[in-house]
């Protein structure tokens, strides 16, 4: 005879189990302009508290823990997974009335602002995980634009016989709000057969592969950004007109600089 369990690493599972459920998500503050902070040695903590509301049909012994996640706005992980708990223990109000408390710290400097993500999940007892919810973090400054200048790149390029060549191209980009807030510069060849594809220059020192090569650059962190262009012997002569802008992690752009380069 065979009861109605399974046997699992934790000891035996009820195979009727239920997996916990997260209803709400809120934060207090949901937004906040971090100028109005006071840095600390350049970092900025900012502090958020978290509520979320989860229940297991189960029963209450049956959820063992509410995890919240921090991701930043390029997705990646700010802060692993912190514990909510409804112990009635400040933050939380009340014990066990299904509304799970915490507050969440995050240290980051001025230019890390924007949308941050925070995701809470539920885990029951034989770690049946919740469906998630997620809700935004506004956290705003004052932006300035990026700037481009200072293009060095050649006028024409004549094709090789055979195989290839390579040149480079280096452009200057600075920001007010500091290097770090820089987060892309490139050029568009616009009048290639996909004039929106972007083409990365790249402030790495050159020590990064890029395509399986490197940038071509010289200092990192000197905000002198630099790609090195493979010419091959088939490419079709004629004028390329390219479009060089930077852009911020607030998505705002420089200007455009328009360059001309013939190949010959």
């Amino acid at each position: 005879m065979f009861g109605s369990c399974e046997k699992g690493n934790m000891g035996p599972i009820d195979s009727k189990n239920t997996p916990p459920f997260v209803h709400a998500l809120t934060l207090t503050p949901d937004s906040i302009y971090i100028d109005d902070l006071v840095p600390t040695n350049g970092q900025y903590n900012v502090a958020v508290m978290v509520n979320a509301r989860a229940t297991d049909v189960d029963g209450s012994a049956d959820l063992m823990t509410v995890l919240v996640d921090v991701m930043k706005p390029d997705g990646s992980l700010a802060l692993g997974s912190v514990a909510l708990h409804d112990s009635g223990v400040s933050p939380d109000s009340f014990l066990n009335d299904g509304v799970f408390s915490g507050r969440i710290v995050l240290e980051l400097k001025r230019s890390e602002a924007g949308r941050f993500s925070l995701r809470v999940r539920a885990i029951d007892r034989f770690g049946a995980e919740s469906n998630s919810l997620i809700n935004q973090l506004r956290l705003g400054r004052r932006n300035s634009p990026p700037s481009i200048s200072n293009l060095t790149a050649p006028d024409s390029v004549t094709r090789p016989l055979a195989g290839s060549i390579l040149f480079s191209m280096t452009i200057a980009s600075a920001d007010s709000d500091g290097l770090s807030d820089i987060s892309e510069v490139y050029f568009k060849s616009l009048n290639s057969s996909d004039p929106t594809a972007k083409f990365f220059l790249f402030d790495d020192g050159g020590t990064i592969l890029h395509n399986n090569v490197p940038s071509g650059d010289r200092l990192a962190g000197d905000g002198i950004f630099t790609i090195t262009v493979q010419l091959r012997s088939d490419a079709d002569p004629g004028e390329r007109l390219f479009s060089f802008q930077s852009q911020d992690t607030f998505g705002d752009t420089s200007s455009v600089l328009i360059h001309s380069l013939i190949v010959r």
